[in-house]
This record gives structure tokens, C-alpha cells and sequence, in this order.
């Protein structure tokens, strides 16, 4: 296989998320009367509760009940009620907790988790837009409460379309630069009293990032280091089928060409269009990926392909595929699901269409591949390492990730895998995106980037160590990560301030 050069290796662990008890909720915060806090509360007993609690430490309080003051699902009603709060002096400390004890509906998983998105993002558009307390002081804290949107705890059941929350917190602490922006993640099932005393805690807490509260337990998110070495064995078996979704990409294209590689494999490369013989798509290794000619090359090996033009939300046209697949071929061994759509559009500005195509591909897609294809050992999805640290500018893509990472804990079992993955970029064919421009370039490969070989060689070490099911692929690891993100927020507010 071809190869360009990387700075990046396998030396390097992978992370895995570990959720470790933090009781200390930061600096001391200021008098409570100096204190204003304005809590967007949900709907029933919780609320009433909640404001209770907080007004214990004697705060200045505002308390907005959903239906009454505002409505979630109205962006101009939540943004008339930030205007009023922010009018003479912002609060200290907002806390959304809207959410709270609220399911995803009978319109199912991924509806949930597009109206999630679409609440915080008119939530984010109304507080982006505030000139207030800009500079590294941060003004205004940004407590966002989620219910169980992670598996923090042994016996915890995650709830994917919960997750989604951190897309617009991750990237509201970058593009509002005077927002200091927390998810606090709790469990409704332990009751009122609970919840109440969790969230009047992280009310007055600092620091940013994300923490979950279980029986009393304050836990931080943090990443791990997990060794690995190559495997002794390959995870695609001879004689097996596997589905690859975005699979005329140049990624999905080199995973074919591994897979093939494995005696009578049959792979099944699905993507919205057929190649039509011209090159890559805008960003996508234009200028060195032609699928078309690739795909030909690869059944001229002898290898047994079958495509499919195919949008993986489409769940109809989903089972249909799935069926000839699995007619063809006898059997369904493995998805790796790389299907998606890269936004590059801050929260405030976003518009409505271009979200739920981002969301789509990550949230319906994943629901029916996993639904359709029970007998597969393993479900691979392909997330992101800005899960980790945020990035300016891809609230939606990141919301829609975090929905990946959430639904793989809750769906990986002993007996069938399902993991997400959190690449980092793969730098000969630069992902989905084109490489930011104020990223370094070593010897003609970016810093910090997987080539294709090395992304094949971790994917195929995941499959067979099980890490768990979620594992961040970060080769220069997480602090170098932060700082990227860091510089690229830093070098998007020049612009814009230069704009």
C-alpha cells in the first residue's frame, strides 16, 4: 500500500475514557450575594426543587420554567429571554437544565437527539451574539445538565440523543470567548433531592470540561493511556462480509483494499453516489483520489465487491441494500461506518438544513446499520478526536460524533463489539476536510496525523484487543490535541476580529 510520510506512530497509547471521582468543584466563588444566577428549568416537581437549592446560598436568583417563560423549541422566545436577563447586568452563572428527565419521544433516538442539538444551538446563538465579559476572564459561567448521557459508572445505561449536548458546549467555550461552558451529566432516577444538590454545586463550581454525579459523587471526564501492540491475528476472518459506509472514500477505499486481502472476503462499499469516474470531492484528497479507478482496480484483483449508491439515513433504502448484500453473500461479519457530513459553520450562524445533515448520517444512520445487521461481530463507528478538546466552528459535527461515542457504550456487549473511534485526522487524504491552514506541516506530512497504513494498523489493533468502546486514536496525544484546538479558536477570533 502506498504511504506518504507522517511524523505520527503507533508508539504512541491509545486513550480511553475514564470517569474518576473530583469532589473539588474549583475556587472558592464569590459571596452569594454577589452572585446572579438565571436557571433555564424543566417542565414538573424537578424545577421548583432546583430553585429551591439555589436560592439557599443566597444568590440573586432568576428562575424560566420551559412553557411558561420560554420555550425550548422556540428560538425567538429563548433568545427574548436572554436579551431580558442580559439587559443591565449578565448573570455569573446560567444553568440549562431543560432536559432533565425528558425522553427521547415516539419519534425515536434520532429525532431526540436533532432536537437536543436544535435547542442548545438557539440557546448558543442567543448567548453568542452577547458582547459581554469578552477576554481570558471568561464572565459568564455555562452549566449545561444532561440525564445520563454517559455510562460514567458500572451499570450506567447511556442515553445517545443526551449526548449530543456536548457539541454545542464544546464549542461554545471557543466561540464565545467570555463563556466558561461545563456539561454536568446526572441521573434523574435518584430523585429530586439528589439532582437539586448536584446542580447547586456545579452552579458555583469552576473550570470547564465535564463531569457526571452518581450517588453523591462528584466524577470528571478524563482520557487514559491504553498500551497496545500489534495483534496475532487479523479481525477479518476468511470467508467474511463487511459493510463499509462512506466506502468510496479514499479511507473506505483503503479499508476494501485490507479487507480484500484476507482470503474469499467479500466487502460491501456503500456511499450517496456511485463513482462516476471523476476525482475526490472537494477536500477529500482532492487530486489524488479517483474511486472510480480505484474500485476498478480492486475487482481486477479478484476481490468480491459489491456497491451500492446509498444514504445511510434513508432506512428504507438502508434494509433494501442490506438485503441484496446479505442475499449475495450469505452472511453480514462486520460495518465500519464512516459515512458523515463535515460543517464548518459556528453555532450562531448555522442553519437549520445543513445541522440535520451533519446529524443524519451519525444518528439515523447508525441506529438502522445496527438495527439491520444483528448478526455482525463487530460495529465500528468513526468519530472524532474533537470530541476531546472541541473545535471552532463544528458544534454540529461534534454533537453528532458524541451521539457515536455514546450509543457504543451503550450497545457493546461481550458478545458483539460495538466501538467508536475518535480519529484523528488521516493526513494523506486530510479525513473529510481539508487541513486548517495555520496547522503545522513537517517534511511534507502534518504533525500529529495518521498515514493510511498506521489508521488500518490501530483499527485492526481496536478490533482485537477491546479497549473498550470508546477509544481516542491521538498519536501526539491529548495535551497536544488541546493546544491545536486551542490555536485554531486563537487564530479563527483574529480573523474574524481582522474581518
Amino acid at each position: 500500500m502506498d504511504t506518504y510520510p507522517s511524523s505520527a506512530t503507533l508508539d504512541a497509547p491509545f486513550l480511553v475514557p475514564s470517569w474518576r471521582e473530583r469532589p473539588d468543584t474549583g475556587p472558592a466563588a464569590p459571596a452569594p450575594a454577589q452572585e446572579r444566577l438565571l436557571l433555564l428549568l424543566p417542565e414538573g416537581s424537578l424545577a421548583q426543587v432546583v430553585a429551591d437549592r439555589c436560592a439557599e446560598t443566597g444568590a440573586q436568583l432568576s428562575a424560566a420554567v420551559a412553557g411558561d417563560r420560554f420555550h425550548p423549541d422556540d428560538p425567538a422566545s429563548v433568545a427574548a429571554l436572554i436579551e431580558e436577563e442580559f439587559a443591565s447586568r449578565p448573570p455569573d452563572a446560567v444553568l440549562c437544565a431543560w432536559a432533565l428527565g425528558e425522553g427521547p419521544g415516539a419519534e425515536g433516538d434520532a429525532a431526540a437527539a436533532y432536537r437536543t442539538f436544535a435547542r442548545l444551538q438557539a440557546l448558543g446563538a442567543a448567548l453568542a451574539g452577547r458582547p459581554v465579559g469578552a477576554g481570558p476572564d471568561r464572565a459568564v459561567r455555562l452549566i449545561i445538565a444532561t440525564d445520563r448521557a454517559h455510562r460514567a459508572v458500572p451499570g450506567d445505561t447511556a442515553r445517545p440523543y443526551q449526548a449530543v449536548a456536548d457539541g454545542p458546549a464544546l464549542a461554545l467555550g471557543l466561540e464565545a470567548d467570555w463563556l466558561s461552558v461545563r456539561t454536568a451529566d446526572v441521573d434523574t432516577t435518584e430523585g429530586d433531592g439528589a439532582i437539586a444538590a448536584a446542580l447547586a454545586a456545579e452552579v458555583a463550581a469552576r473550570g470547564e470540561g465535564a463531569v457526571a454525579w452518581r450517588a453523591g459523587r462528584r466524577l470528571a471526564l478524563e482520557y487514559v493511556p491504553f498500551a497496545h501492540s500489534a495483534p496475532a491475528h487479523s479481525p477479518f476472518t476468511p470467508g467474511g462480509t463487511y459493510v463499509i459506509t462512506g466506502g468510496f472514500g479514499a479511507i473506505g477505499l483503503a479499508l476494501a483494499r485490507r479487507i480484500a486481502e484476507v482470503p474469499d472476503t467479500s466487502v460491501v462499499l456503500i456511499g450517496r453516489n456511485l463513482p462516476d469516474g471523476g476525482g475526490a470531492p472537494d477536500g477529500a484528497g482532492a487530486g489524488r483520489h479517483r474511486p472510480a479507478e480505484e474500485l476498478a482496480r480492486l475487482r481486477a484483483s479478484g476481490a468480491k465487491v459489491l456497491a451500492f449508491a446509498c444514504d445511510v439515513a434513508d432506512r428504507p433504502r438502508l434494509a433494501e441494500v442490506i438485503g441484496k448484500a446479505r442475499a449475495e453473500t450469505g452472511r453480514i461479519d462486520g460495518v465500519l461506518h464512516l459515512a458523515g457530513v463535515v460543517d464548518d459553520t459556528r453555532l450562531h450562524l448555522l442553519a437549520p438544513g445543513l445541522a440535520g445533515r451533519v446529524m443524519a448520517p451519525k444518528t439515523a444512520g447508525t441506529l438502522a446499520l445496527d438495527e439491520l445487521c444483528p448478526d455482525a461481530r463487530f460495529l465500528v463507528l468513526f468519530s472524532s478526536v474533537q470530541n476531546l478538546s472541541g473545535a471552532y466552528g463544528h458544534g454540529a459535527y461534534i454533537a453528532a460524533n458524541r451521539f457515536l461515542d455514546s450509543y457504543a457504550a451503550a450497545a457493546d456487549t461481550d458478545a458483539r463489539q460495538v466501538v467508536a473511534i475518535n480519529w484523528t485526522l488521516w493526513g494523506e487524504v486530510f479525513g473529510m476536510a481539508a487541513p486548517p491552514a495555520e496547522t503545522e506541516a513537517v517534511g511534507g506530512a502534518v504533525r500529529g496525523w495518521l498515514a493510511t497504513a498506521e489508521g488500518i494498523a490501530a483499527l485492526e489493533r481496536i478490533l482485537v484487543h477491546r479497549p473498550g468502546p470508546q477509544v481516542a486514536v491521538c498519536p501526539d496525544g491529548y495535551e497536544a490535541q488541546l493546544h491545536r484546538a486551542g490555536s485554531r479558536a486563537a487564530a479563527a477570533r483574529e480573523r474574524a476580529a481582522r474581518a
